[in-house]
């Protein structure tokens, strides 16, 4: 059944089943998903923003986590209603150096605070930063010691660009 299904409809139904079903890392989808390589060189999970919550953002580092998605390159989390653990979760995804394609990642209009981004600037700084291009952070609630923690990280990796625009327009990422 997943052959058979378009590029842009498997995305979608991805997208559907970790919105309401939190557990992609167990669905046969994957093994076809992973063999559309050239499909998901391609891909950003787009539709994410606005609904994901915490929960959704643990389910979708664990699914990432274990592999899923490699190719994904641009992954936009814009007012997802992620907080700390979320962004913990995601930086753990990062420390284990997966997402090895991923250039642009959108944060901005979170809960994220110091302990969210204290976590994933560790993730960077031991090397996880694959090939991320663009990290874009605004309207969160990053105080000054994460900020300070992001930027020496941020110095150590000098093709990161790091913005602090209120949202990411989708046709802008």
């Amino acid at each position: 059944m997943w052959n058979s299904l378009p590029d842009d409809l498997l995305q979608r139904v991805l997208e559907h089943l970790l919105l309401f079903h939190g557990a992609l890392d167990h669905l046969p989808a994957f093994a076809v998903l992973d063999r559309r390589s050239n499909f998901w060189a391609k891909a950003h999970l787009q539709h994410l923003q606005h609904r994901l919550c915490e929960a959704g953002m643990t389910a979708l580092a664990g699914a990432l986590g274990k592999g899923a998605l490699p190719l994904l390159s641009d992954l936009n989390l814009c007012k997802s209603y992620i907080g700390d653990a979320g962004l913990e979760a995601l930086a753990q995804v990062f420390s284990n150096g997966l997402l090895l394609c991923l250039k642009k990642l959108c944060l901005a209009g979170n809960q994220i605070g110091d302990d969210g981004i204290t976590a994933f600037a560790l993730a960077l700084s031991q090397g996880g930063k694959a090939s991320l291009q663009e990290l874009r952070l605004g309207s969160n609630q990053i105080g000054d010691i994460g900020i300070s923690v992001l930027a020496s990280a941020v110095c150590a990796t000098p093709e990161l660009t790091v913005s602090w625009c209120p949202t990411c327009r989708p046709h802008a990422f």
